[in-house]
């Protein structure tokens, strides 16, 4: 009888075992399926897809660098933030192409370029640095290479205005810069990187941080800017940005900055046909994105 009982305590006390197991293994999955869930989700087809995020999401999450690669907050331009370093994860498919995420900018459109050049050409042909006259560059850019681009990424280019203001050569104040640049807008699909977005794009602000530096340092400056490394990858040559030279060592009216051996150099002719050119678009605001941002796994548009 004695023995009895003491079997029956012992099963209870294995039932309460067991229940108070099962009650741990439904919490431990139900934690693990709530954090799980907030990045992946479950297609019709029953795969296993990241979910995507949106541009604001992408702002809160990885607008906190502050040294190195990365995104930073741009201290220039209220609510813009800009992805600095030698090689940050700012990979973006677009047009079944790989390019690079410049900025999020303040109005939570994407500034995007082509991760390669697309071929040299003039910027002008008729020797002229007017962006809007329109320079040759311009003409090519918002009509053949537009309308080469698939129909569903066409769709989600954000029309924007582009800063083409003048440039004053060898200069130390970068925020009079942007203010120069800014004064002049052109507004269109697609067009050039600015000068000021190439300086911006070096983490190594201290040495590399306005024209006057990163001319003097020539050297290291394009070691912590994937920009340069950007112009390196197609025949070697540098690439036109789309700011005329401002006029202030007498009279440049041929001249656009570019980027090359001295990193953001003096200027050249516009007629020149041994330049690069790398297309800059914006994406609309409420396009979402899915992956991870390097080279391998780079963000995705979720069509």
């Amino acid at each position: 009888m004695r023995k009895h009982r003491l079997d029956r305590r012992k099963m209870k006390k294995q039932r309460k075992m067991i229940i108070f197991s099962m009650i741990g293994i439904v919490c431990f999955f139900s934690l693990g399926y709530a954090t799980f869930s907030q990045n992946f989700l479950v297609s019709g087809k029953g795969t296993i897809v990241e979910k995507p995020i949106t541009i604001d999401e992408l702002r809160e999450k990885k607008c906190n660098v502050v040294k190195d690669d990365g995104l930073y907050i741009d201290t220039y331009e209220d609510g813009r933030c800009i992805y600095k370093g030698a090689n940050p994860d700012n990979f973006i498919l677009f047009n079944n192409e790989l390019w690079r995420i410049l900025a999020v900018e303040n109005d939570n459109t994407l500034k995007i370029m082509k991760n390669n050049s697309i071929g040299n050409m003039a910027w002008d042909e008729s020797n002229s640095n007017m962006w809007t006259r329109p320079a040759t560059l311009n003409t090519y850019l918002n009509n053949d290479y537009y309308n080469s681009i698939d129909t569903i990424y066409k769709n989600i280019i954000n029309k924007h205005d582009f800063p083409i203001g003048p440039v004053t050569w060898n200069n130390d104040n970068l925020a009079e810069q942007i203010t120069s640049e800014k004064g002049v807008l052109w507004n269109g699909n697609v067009a050039l990187i600015s000068s000021s977005d190439y300086l911006k794009a070096n983490s190594n602000e201290k040495e590399c941080g306005n024209f006057k530096l990163q001319y003097n340092n020539y050297e290291i400056c394009p070691l912590t800017n994937y920009i340069f490394s950007m112009t390196k990858n197609s025949q070697n040559n540098p690439v036109w940005a789309i700011n005329p030279r401002a006029t202030d060592r007498g009279s440049y009216p041929h001249y656009v900055v570019f980027i090359g051996s001295n990193a953001s150099s003096t200027g050249n002719n516009v007629d020149k046909t041994d330049m690069g050119g790398i297309p800059v678009v914006y994406l609309n605001s409420d396009i979402k994105l899915r992956g991870h941002g390097t080279e391998k796994y780079p963000y995705e548009i979720a069509f």
